[in-house]
Parts: structure tokens; sequence; C-alpha cells
């Protein structure tokens, strides 16, 4: 795993602040325990921000999706539709994540 989580509260819901330092085609793998969200709470509903052409290496518009099995992945718009970014080493892509937690 290539990537940074910080969490900037622990309350419910949590912001969270992603730092994806390599991104590999196909995602990034991440799991809840890693922002201490253990049972009996569980994971609701993550929405995420976009990540700003400044905010990345590629420069451009990313925007964020995560999958049930808790792998994120990365797309910009190329001639109006999703694309998945590439492997990049150093993108160093920020963008922030708001994460709704509940007891089991």
């Amino acid at each position: 795993m290539s990537h940074i989580l910080q969490s900037t509260n622990n309350a419910a819901p949590r912001m969270v602040a992603v730092t994806i330092v390599n991104y590999t085609s196909g995602g990034e793998q991440f799991s809840p325990a890693e922002l201490g969200i253990v049972p009996p709470l569980v994971v609701d509903a993550v929405v995420f921000g976009p990540c700003g052409p400044t905010q990345n290496s590629l420069k451009t518009m990313l925007f964020p999706s995560l999958t049930g099995a808790g792998v994120l992945t990365l797309y910009y718009i190329s001639g109006g539709a999703l694309v998945e970014i590439p492997t990049t080493l150093g993108l160093n892509a920020e963008f922030s994540a708001l994460i709704h937690q509940s007891l089991t």
C-alpha cells in the first residue's frame, strides 16, 4: 500500500485527509482498521471530495471511487467519460473523505 490516512477528528462522521503517494492501476486497498474503526464500529458510507489539479502530479482533476471491497480507484475525465489513471509513481494526490460509522 502506498497511501497515508490522517483522521482529522474521531467523531461520527469522521473527516479524513487522504494522500495517495504512488498509484497502481486497479486501485489502492484500504481498511477501516487503519483509522481505528474496528468492531463494534462499522463503516456505513464514504463520500470523497475531488482531487484538484494543484493537488496531484498529473495536474488534472481526479475523482476517487471506493468499491465495497475497500479498493479506491482514481479517475479523470477524457472525452466526457471517466477513465482510470495509469500506474503513477509520485502521484501525491491529496483529497478529503467523510466517513460515516456506526455500532454493529
